[in-house]
């Protein structure tokens, strides 16, 4: 089973939430995936967003800025944007879920 990662501050995040919207640079399966100190988590893909450095973060409607653990879309994207290092790639937004019981 694969690992998926979170900077510290998304982790506790998560951990109290258990749930978090997350962008990552790869597109994988809806399936279940390993966070490091948390558990088994149910990552869901929900959607593309294309040319992410010309992407508008008024497009990332509220429903996923609150669970984002950032405290506005500015703020998210510009972490996200950080991991791509320049490039104009799509990114891919998704929904990360504790499995309970796990």
């Amino acid at each position: 089973m694969r690992y998926m990662h979170f900077m510290p501050k998304l982790t506790e995040f998560l951990r109290k939430n258990k749930v978090i919207y997350t962008i990552r640079e790869y597109k994988y399966s809806s399936d279940e995936t390993i966070v490091p100190s948390i558990g088994k988590v149910k990552r869901t893909f929900i959607m593309e967003l294309p040319n992410f450095q010309t992407f508008n973060p008024k497009e990332l409607w509220d429903e996923y800025v609150k669970l984002s653990g950032f405290s506005n879309a500015e703020d998210w994207v510009k972490t996200a944007a950080s991991f791509i290092k320049g490039k104009d790639v799509s990114m891919f937004l998704y929904h990360v879920k504790i499995v309970e019981g796990e």
